[in-house]
């Protein structure tokens, strides 16, 4: 399960960088797009500033 906490979000787009398959920007924030836990979303989630995501 991926999931991005939208309170904790900056919208400062580190994930959809590097994991695209998994998250995309919407209305300025990150979501997550897709629930597999692939070495690029453990990567964002370790780069994400504010400890948004959770895998």
């Amino acid at each position: 399960m991926v999931e991005v906490d939208q309170n904790l979000c900056t919208g400062c787009e580190i994930c959809a960088s590097v994991a695209p398959e998994t998250f995309e920007m919407d209305g300025g924030l990150a979501k997550a797009v897709s629930d597999e836990v692939t070495p690029e979303a453990e990567q964002a989630e370790q780069q994400c500033p504010v400890d948004a995501i959770t895998l």
